[in-house]
């Protein structure tokens, strides 16, 4: 893995409307976690 921590703000970037997130952002956070990898909003 390159990155050990993923540090991103909630400023829409990650979703697709205020306040979601689709689902594939999701399963590719979860994804990058469970091979050890942390992510921080």
């Amino acid at each position: 893995m390159k990155y050990d921590l993923f540090v991103s703000d909630f400023d829409g970037t990650l979703g697709i409307a205020p306040g979601n997130i689709n689902a594939e952002t999701v399963a590719a956070v979860k994804k990058y976690i469970e091979k050890g990898g942390k992510f921080v909003i």
